[in-house]
């Protein structure tokens, strides 16, 4: 009789999201249709597939964000970030993670979307000496960066460094697809086609600097900081919005000049607080606990995805004039307002250890595959 099915663990880490809905993407529409196959994620972000390794090679899985509350786990904000991971060869030996960082490389033709080539992270703004290869920092591709920052192991720094690299393109596409989309903003579905966007100009970025290119500011690497460089994603995203069934309207976040350049600043400085937030986490950085330290990232991810958002939201629906939203206090368009809402948000503590670090075992080796006919 042929072997029992193995059960496959898989993980959603952009923090750790809880209750997303994820399917094989078999014609590669990017949306769920009927028949596809479908997983849920649990706590710590954890699913399972019942499959052969064999059986997913060059199969896409994406997380469906419009019919599920993808839930961060320690700051309850609901996630509008499709979610995408190619399942390549390579990704036998890693398990099956769906971070932004995949979801990116995986609209990179030619990308594992679990290892780097040199020329790959190079582009993304990261060391190569470090995350290319098979060095312990591109050993954190294939595992769970946030278990290495909370158990504070020796890749602790470069776990940090990559878990502000996650967040830096989560903000960017969560409020980006605000900008380009007016509907997004009380339509999840239109949130997730809109954010999926973004991703897919972020990844035209990577794409065009790894043909000999440069990045749309002129750099050698993607820079997430970089507000001139956000201001053309923008607009790139707006165009993909009618591929992936968006309807486009004149958005005063995308039409006005000042409004878009005073968006993709706020976006820039925004990243920049988060992924400095990120480099502390790292052992012995910042001061604090760990756990300490973790509130204060997850504070700052909040504010981007909510005070911030909103604002954003405002300006596309033409609700508020630039004028009135850099008026209000509570914007966080200014590093003063950024840093005052982060210090009050409401995040809750991280739980102790033995309940906030993943229980699940990493993705154990791949099972033989079934013996021929």
């Amino acid at each position: 009789s042929p072997p029992p099915t193995p059960s496959l663990a898989g993980k959603v880490l952009d923090g750790y999201l809880e209750g997303c809905l994820l399917f094989r993407d078999a014609n590669g529409n990017r949306v769920l249709d009927a028949g596809e196959e479908t997983y849920a994620s649990s706590d710590f972000g954890n699913f399972a597939v019942s499959a052969f390794w064999a059986a997913l090679a060059n199969v896409t899985l994406s997380v469906d964000v419009a019919s599920s509350a993808c839930v961060d786990a320690l700051s309850g904000a609901r996630s509008h970030v499709p979610l995408r991971t190619r399942v390549t060869g390579e990704t036998e030996a890693a398990g099956l993670f769906l971070t932004p960082l995949t979801s990116v490389l995986a609209d990179v033709a030619g990308a594992d979307t679990h290892e780097l080539s040199a020329a790959l992270a190079a582009a993304l703004g990261l060391d190569p000496a470090r995350f290319a290869g098979e060095d312990a920092a591109a050993l954190l591709l294939q595992s769970d960066p946030y278990a290495a920052l909370w158990q504070q192991t020796d890749g602790a720094a470069d776990a940090a460094e990559l878990v502000g690299l996650l967040a830096g393109f989560h903000a960017v596409a969560e409020v980006l697809a605000l900008a380009i989309a007016p509907g997004a903003a009380d339509d999840a579905d239109v949130a997730g086609r809109a954010a999926g966007a973004v991703i897919t100009a972020l990844a035209d970025e990577v794409a065009a600097i790894l043909a000999g290119g440069a990045s749309a500011s002129g750099g050698s690497a993607l820079n997430l900081t970089d507000a001139a460089g956000l201001q053309a994603v923008a607009v790139a995203s707006f165009d993909y919005l009618p591929e992936r069934g968006v309807a486009t309207a004149a958005s005063p976040a995308l039409t006005d000049s000042a409004t878009l350049s005073a968006v993709a600043e706020a976006v820039a400085l925004a990243v920049a607080e988060i992924r400095a937030s990120a480099a502390s986490l790292a052992a012995g950085a910042g001061g604090g606990t760990i756990q300490q330290r973790m509130r204060v990232f997850g504070q700052q991810q909040l504010v981007a995805a909510t005070n911030l958002a909103d604002s954003v939201a405002s300006l596309a629906t033409g609700n508020e004039t630039l004028a009135q939203v850099l008026a209000r206090g509570d914007s966080a368009f200014t590093l003063a307002s950024f840093s005052a809402l982060a210090a009050t948000a409401i995040v809750p503590e991280p739980t102790p250890e033995f309940d906030y670090a993943p229980r699940a075992p990493p993705p154990s080796s791949p099972p033989p595959s079934p013996p021929s006919p």
